[in-house]
């Protein structure tokens, strides 16, 4: 019984102790922006772009969220991943063939809860916030430059009513960045890409305002350089605490996170 117990007390100590250097804080210069991807992120109990998961992100001290943005046939922005409601939810079609009314009778769901399928001004006209700063992903259809007009127009009008947002609009369409560009969008533009080199050198042509590449897809050396020729670098594909601090360590602008706990734990951000 003594030996049983012994090992038990042992167990628990190994854990504890490696539950307090994994979760360790570290001390980080020049913090970067952190953003809940989707809100809580992938992990998260509830959808994600949902209005119960941004909710819940914002319930921590981050700076803010990223969203994924589809447009509907009359011409309202939705914060949804897939092109097929039929993905997800208990709708069917796909968002740029439907209206708005229909969609937001749209449930989506996870292994555990539901949330209706809400529309970027629905959430933001909830989380009015100065200090906020929200990345928008946006997925366009087709790229049609009919489509690429509509999306930027939807923009803009967006970024005017809540301008009290800081906005970051990721696309790796250069033309519709650039349609942006036209509208003086009170944005930064970014360019996404999973080729960082050929991103830094088109964002500099185009004068964007930086890049967004998958974590694993980009160096840190290729960060530094991104940002010698003033730009800002976003990476995302953070799953967990040790691909939060492989993050940081490679200092980026911006990180958008699936883990904002362990995050806010290494950051030691009350």
């Amino acid at each position: 019984m003594r030996f049983r117990t012994l090992i038990g007390v042992t167990l628990a100590i190994v854990v504890g102790f490696g539950f307090v250097f994994t979760y360790r804080t570290e001390h980080v210069e020049n913090s970067p922006i952190v953003l809940g991807h989707g809100g809580m992120g992938i992990r998260s109990t509830y959808p994600l772009n949902s209005i119960e998961s941004v909710n819940e992100a914002l319930s921590n001290p981050i700076q803010g969220i990223e969203l994924d943005v589809r447009m509907t046939t009359n011409g309202v922005l939705i914060a949804f991943h897939d092109q097929d409601l039929s993905e997800n939810t208990n709708c069917v079609g796909r968002i740029s063939d439907l209206e708005s009314e229909y969609i937001s009778n749209c449930i989506s769901k996870t292994w555990l809860r539901s949330a209706h399928v809400a529309s970027l001004q629905e959430i933001f006209s909830r989380i009015r916030s100065s200090d906020l700063h929200v990345s928008l992903d946006i997925k366009l259809e087709y790229g049609t430059a009919i489509e690429v007009r509509a999306m930027s127009e939807a923009l803009k009008a967006l970024t005017e009513e809540f301008r009290e947002i800081n906005f970051f609009i990721e696309s790796s369409n250069v033309e519709f960045l650039q349609a942006l560009q036209n509208t003086s969008i009170k944005a930064d533009l970014f360019l996404s890409s999973q080729l960082p080199e050929l991103a830094i050198d088109t964002a500099i042509e185009h004068q964007f305002s930086g890049i967004v590449v998958e974590m694993n897809s980009i160096t840190e050396s290729q960060i530094s350089k991104a940002q010698e020729k003033n730009l800002f670098v976003m990476i995302w594909g953070c799953g967990s605490v040790f691909d939060n601090r492989k993050a940081l360590s490679m200092h980026p602008d911006l990180i958008q996170t699936d883990d904002i706990w362990s995050m806010m734990r290494i950051l030691k951000t009350d």
